[in-house]
């Protein structure tokens, strides 16, 4: 009721093609406060848009229920809620959603039932107060306080940290950590790289591990003859190759270097 005729909204679908609670309302909410509510506090759905300033206390179940999709909120407060201990958690966001800026606080008992935060497949940062770790489930959260950085990929198969040294270069990532899929969905086997840019090639060098499902490392050899400052640390080892040799540079746990020849 009330949304333009159909021929007016071209490219759009109709309502009854849209999933369930993923109808677009790309609006902007700002300053809700709820209270004492004997139930659920707040419940919204569908997909963009963006939330602020929200905040739920004293509410029997969940302070806010969210059915949305690729929206973004900040800056939501929750405050004993879930008084009852209802089989609930106290923050509920269903999709792919960021939530930046969370503030957990209780005066009362914490309900031993249910999360206080639970939003599994949204990114979640800036999550302070009195939040034990293990009554927060997301998709990815990036805070440090925590103790925790979870990288998620939802769609492809592979999911990828970069890090970008800025001094080197602005476009070109100077590491990464990957790890890919061995075979198929569902197929219980992954490898994981480490990799670091040279000759200004990203991945140019690359520590595999478990790739194929082999249960082996990858490492990789040098082509030429290293000079001793390859090797920095006491106690470490790297190997190269010298015509049809393996060789292994060595430096002692005295800081001597020794050279070894292994195949």
């Amino acid at each position: 009721p009330g949304m333009a005729p159909e021929d007016d909204r071209p490219g759009d679908l109709p309502v009854s093609q849209y999933p369930m609670h993923q109808l677009p309302n790309n609006h902007m909410v700002d300053n809700i406060l709820v209270m004492n509510s004997l139930g659920v506090g707040l419940g919204m759905d569908g997909r963009d848009g963006y939330v602020s300033n929200v905040t739920v206390q004293d509410c029997a179940g969940a302070g806010m229920l969210a059915h949305t999709f690729n929206r973004t909120f900040s800056n939501i407060t929750v405050i004993d809620c879930n008084y009852m201990n209802f089989d609930s958690d106290q923050i509920i966001i269903i999709g792919d959603c960021i939530v930046n800026g969370i503030r957990a606080a209780g005066i009362k008992p914490q309900p031993s039932k249910g999360m206080v935060i639970s939003a599994p497949n949204s990114t979640l940062s800036g999550v302070v107060g009195n939040v034990p770790p293990d009554r927060i489930l997301a998709g990815n959260i990036i805070d440090s306080a925590l103790g925790q950085t979870r990288i998620n990929g939802f769609n492809g198969d592979s999911v990828e940290m970069g890090l970008r040294v800025h001094k080197l270069t602005k476009t070109l990532d100077s590491g990464a950590i990957r790890s890919t899929l061995n075979g198929g969905p569902g197929s219980g086997s992954a490898w994981t790289e480490i990799t670091a840019i040279s000759g200004s090639l990203p991945d140019a060098v690359s520590l595999k591990i478990n790739r194929g499902d082999y249960h082996a490392v990858e490492i990789p050899v040098a082509v030429t003859v290293l000079p001793d400052a390859a090797v920095r640390d006491n106690g470490s080892i790297a190997l190269y190759l010298e015509g049809d040799s393996l060789k292994a540079l060595v430096k002692r746990a005295d800081g001597s270097y020794t050279r070894l020849t292994l195949a």
